[in-house]
């Protein structure tokens, strides 16, 4: 988490709180204070299953794959709204400061994060795209390039958008890319995408393998500041409670499960 997110997140909350909820923004928004780690062994033994053609793993136990509605399961967000791609094209938008003004993530926040109470529609946006480029859609910059800027604004404004199937789609190019460099035998590069919901997915379903007790799971609160003592609390969803589950096991044992396929108890 890039330093001084945790506090912005809090000062945000506060003000806009309500509005998230009724925008069912509120629990993807609280997902960017979890400390869930990549697990890159889950990730990438999962990821030779992977089939581009049909959009799928293709698993010993059968296909599966990511839907909409595991998505609007682990983050609230809503799968069919008024606003589509193509109402945004020609949109007059806020200027903003240059992205070489910038260099990372704190120093944006540092930039872009007010003093006074009230928050100002800058500062809302800057804090709408930091959220949709570095945590929802995981781009490979360490800093802001702007990628998301209009979807921010028209989400800082209330437009009723669809992000769930924009996230759906960036999760089956993340797995594109990704295969493809696994057929070539390639390194697989730093590949852009939501890695963190292609992981929650994997532990919603699999998190029998390694049996954590839900009740002593605990997700970060937003309770104290950066800087002070951790503070936790139960976990409140399905999202939150998938950040917290962690399935410790080297690739090659990963990929045994997967191509043996999982007992009906696993999985069930």
């Amino acid at each position: 988490m890039p330093r001084g997110w945790r506090n912005w997140y809090r000062r945000i909350v506060d003000k806009k709180g309500a509005e998230w909820e009724t925008s069912n923004l509120g629990q993807c928004l609280n997902l960017s204070l979890s400390q869930m780690e990549k697990n890159e062994p889950l990730l990438i033994s999962a990821c030779y299953f992977w089939s581009n053609s049909i959009n799928a793993f293709i698993f010993r136990h059968g296909p599966m794959t990511i839907t909409l509605a595991d998505i609007h399961m682990l983050t609230d967000l809503q799968i069919t709204r008024a606003r589509q791609p193509i109402d945004f094209l020609g949109n007059d938008t806020k200027k903003l400061p240059k992205i070489l003004y910038y260099t990372g993530w704190a120093n944006y926040i540092k930039k872009n994060q007010g003093t006074e109470s009230a928050i100002e529609d800058k500062e809302y946006i800057a804090f709408l795209i930091m959220w949709l480029e570095r945590f929802v859609f995981c781009g490979s910059s360490c800093g802001p390039v702007y990628s998301h800027k209009v979807l921010a604004e028209q989400l800082a404004v209330g437009k009723s958008i669809p992000l769930e199937k924009y996230l759906l789609g960036a999760a089956y190019h993340l797995m594109n890319q990704i295969t493809h460099h696994l057929l070539k035998n390639e390194l697989v590069p730093c590949c852009t995408g939501p890695w963190w919901l292609i992981r929650m997915w994997l532990n919603l379903y699999l998190h029998r393998i390694v049996k954590p007790n839900l009740t002593n799971l605990g997700f970060p609160s937003t309770n104290f500041a950066k800087g002070e003592d951790k503070v936790t609390r139960g976990c409140l969803n399905y999202g939150e409670a998938t950040t917290t589950i962690y399935i410790n096991a080297d690739r090659g044992h990963l990929f045994k499960k997967f191509y043996r396929g999982f007992e009906p108890n696993i999985l069930n």
